[in-house]
């Protein structure tokens, strides 16, 4: 996933390389304009914003289970937009997080409990 922000109104978009490659470059959503690819975060500079809101977290005492909430939000939505874009991009999705042989061997799974269904239903 890479980070482009439109230069005309500040958006920004995570976006995967599999999109890219499907589509190209992306488009605001908002006004248009042809988005911007952002300088990578280095791995240094990701482990210490990670660092620093464990530290903020633990200062405050909040717990793995505060956050729970927060994480199954920001999962659902993801999933939401996924399952809205269409059996292609469910499919990407699943190619992307699973890999490609766990992610085919899982539809294969599918394809045959549909089979099997349809015979029983003989």
């Amino acid at each position: 996933m890479r980070t482009w922000k439109c230069p005309a109104c500040g958006q920004t978009e995570e976006i995967s390389y599999d999109w890219l490659a499907a589509r190209g470059g992306p488009v605001c959503g908002q006004c248009d304009h042809d988005m911007e690819l952002q300088p990578e975060a280095t791995a240094i500079e990701y482990a210490a914003v990670v660092d620093r809101l464990a530290d903020k977290a633990d200062d405050n005492g909040l717990e793995a289970e505060d956050i729970d909430e927060l994480v199954h939000e920001l999962a659902a939505s993801v999933a939401a937009d996924v399952n809205n874009g269409g059996l292609d991009e469910q499919l990407r999705y699943l190619v992307d997080g699973l890999g490609a042989q766990y992610a085919e061997r899982q539809l294969n799974e599918l394809i045959e409990n549909r089979v099997d269904r349809r015979r029983e239903g003989e």
